[in-house]
């Protein structure tokens, strides 16, 4: 539940940046993915999914030297505030998300005790059925009368509809539904439906 309510007040205020781009807003940004951070070790991959539209508002809205200044100082925010529990597993362990194993492209990058594939082989065939996702975990009706139309239609029907409104805050709206699922099923290692609210 912290990761869901604090990857939404990191949205709020990263909204809030696109559409007045202060330093106030930058640090409630900052310290509140942190706080996400902190709480949980799966909210990394969301939390870059919010990071990455930060990094474009900074490089395209601000000068170098101001870019510069605020983009450390929000580092330094999330580190201060999210940082604690990676910097000890760093400092003890030499990784950062210990107990993980952490591997790219068959390359072990942080070495820890836990392979990836451990958390795969709890994977069952009718894990990511639709009908387990829709109504085994409560998602049911209002899914499908409103979360997949959104998805699915609201993308083309905006395209067409606001062609001359078009900018980055409304695409990153309205594809954000499809990455948290994306990265539900493919990033985060375990199963739980319950990580998709979030």
């Amino acid at each position: 539940v912290m990761v869901a309510a604090l990857f939404l007040v990191a949205l709020n205020y990263l909204f809030l940046l696109f559409e007045n781009n202060t330093a106030k807003y930058a640090l409630l940004y900052s310290i509140s993915l942190g706080l996400m951070l902190g709480v949980k070790t799966t909210a990394l991959p969301l939390a870059l999914i919010l990071f990455i539209p930060y990094l474009y508002l900074c490089f395209k809205r601000l000068s170098f030297k101001k870019t510069f200044i605020i983009f450390f100082l929000s580092i330094f925010f999330i580190i201060i505030t999210g940082g604690f529990s990676y910097i000890r597993n760093f400092i003890q362990t030499g990784n950062p998300l210990y107990p993980l194993n952490l591997k790219l492209l068959k390359i072990v990058i942080f070495k820890g005790v836990i392979d990836n594939a451990v958390y795969r082989t709890a994977i069952r065939p009718g894990d990511f059925s639709l009908v387990k996702i829709l109504f085994s975990e409560g998602l049911g009706a209002q899914t499908i009368i409103f979360l997949l139309p959104a998805v699915f239609l609201g993308i083309p029907v905006t395209m067409i509809k606001r062609k001359k409104e078009l900018s980055f805050k409304l695409i990153y709206f309205m594809i954000l539904p499809l990455l948290l699922i994306l990265v539900f099923r493919f990033v985060n290692p375990i199963p739980n439906l319950r990580y998709i609210y979030a």
